[in-house]
């Protein structure tokens, strides 16, 4: 039964042994990009792991062409992030400013803010400089270039790619892995996946060796996917490796295979660089969903918009929402107030209550009737009055020495809005 289902069959711990003993590691582009969103520890940990493993590891050419044209766009992406954080802290202290009275932050922590917001301007922009720096002196490229020296497979033939391309029309039609989730792709790109399979494939046919591919492409065109959750490698690329070479064939995420690799060299790996690795990963993941469902749904119009566009029109249906914010802010910030200082409203209904008690006994004693009516068209002008009083939430004066004063000069309730 396994070898009429040999995609199906999970691979065991001792299958495992064996591939790890002899396979080609090969890492995709998204691998090698990914050491520009790393911090420093974890991009060292991966690339010791990389050197580790020198003498077998190997690059399709596919993969190198990729990572050399998409580097650049994504060191100035990564820079740019730098950027959009001290935008979002500068915009989350001019909504505190904006909002009169903000009931969540004290004068004393606006000014610390203040001075953080100082400090993260420097390093921020002394980050960004750094980062950008890599275009033009990158230790990381210098890394990549050094470690596959002399390990990076040859490119393909105008017929070879001709072909290839003919045959992925059929093969994505049939729903056949890799690449047909990026059957939508502009035609120099569509097959992108399948180029490098091939060229996987003519490698270890060549070589009769097992392949260990490390990818965090999370699309069902490559793994085996079931109700949302990852099982391995799609069962017809194990079956069709196998039909190529009779070796297994295994794939790893980043993080898993940081894991593993670990336990192959027996060395520790560390916890937050795997860690790390596992949440770019997811994070990637969701925005290529993301992505994924703005391209379906705007080609479904007949047009196909630019990332710059798509960022922003984002950009452009944000702002209401955040004035929208910073109004519910004052509200809230209006509403808090009230209902934190109940002794103001409570001063004045007392009032009232006793002015009404005091003409209510005096009717008592003398029952005249135009005493009554003169009682009854003051009730009525004293009940309109509590209603007024409670449905604009205003509260009767009070002497400034019945509230409490701060350090800063402010209402002491106000000052403790944070604590709420």
């Amino acid at each position: 039964m396994r070898e009429a289902y040999r995609g199906y069959i999970r691979v065991s711990a001792e299958d495992l042994e064996l591939i790890w003993k002899d396979a080609l590691v090969v890492p995709d582009a998204n691998i090698l990009l990914n050491l520009y969103r790393y911090s420093e520890k974890t991009r060292t940990e991966l690339l010791k792991l990389l050197r580790d493993l020198r003498d077998r590891i190997w690059l399709p050419n596919q993969a190198g062409l990729e990572f050399h044209r998409n580097r650049l766009g994504l060191i100035l992406d990564e820079a740019a992030k730098y950027e959009a954080m001290l935008k979002s802290f500068t915009r989350l202290l001019e909504e505190l400013d904006e909002t009169r009275g903000h009931p969540f932050v004290s004068v004393k922590l606006r000014k610390a803010l203040g001075l953080v917001h100082k400090q993260l301007e420097k390093e921020v922009k002394l980050s960004k400089e750094q980062f950008e720096k890599l275009l033009h002196e990158d230790p990381v490229l210098d890394e990549v270039v050094k470690l596959f020296s002399g390990r990076v497979g040859d490119g393909m033939s105008n017929e070879e790619a001709a072909a290839i391309r003919k045959e992925g029309e059929d093969r994505y039609k049939r729903r056949i892995p890799p690449g047909f989730m990026d059957e939508k792709k502009p035609e120099e790109t569509k097959y992108g996946d399948l180029i490098l399979w091939k060229q996987i494939l003519k490698k270890t046919e060549a070589e009769k060796r097992p392949v260990i591919l490390v990818s965090d492409d999370r699309k069902e065109d490559w793994w085996w996917q079931v109700r949302g959750r990852t099982i391995g490698p799609h069962p017809a690329l194990r079956e069709e490796f196998f039909a190529a070479c009779g070796k297994p064939f295994h794939m790893y995420s980043s993080d898993q295979f940081m894991q593993h690799a670990g336990g192959f060299l027996q060395r520790r790996v560390e916890p937050k660089a795997i860690d790390e690795a596992k949440k770019t990963r997811e994070q990637l993941d969701v925005r290529r969903r993301w992505e994924e469902e703005v391209a379906r749904a705007v080609a479904s119009q007949g047009q196909f918009p630019s990332m710059a566009e798509l960022h922003a029109d984002a950009v452009k249906r944000l702002d209401p929402l955040a004035s929208l914010r910073r109004e519910l802010l004052t509200r809230d910030a209006a509403l808090a107030a009230a209902m934190r200082a109940p002794e103001l409203a409570l001063a004045g209904l007392g009032r009232e209550l006793a002015a009404r008690d005091a003409a209510l006994a005096a009717a008592m004693r003398a029952p005249d009737l135009g005493d009554l009516a003169g009682l009854g068209r003051e009730l009525a002008a004293r009940d309109a009055a509590l209603r007024q009083l409670f449905m604009s939430g205003a509260s009767a004066p009070t002497p400034p020495s019945e509230v409490p004063k701060d350090k800063e000069g402010q209402a002491g309730d106000a000052g403790e809005a944070g604590k709420e």
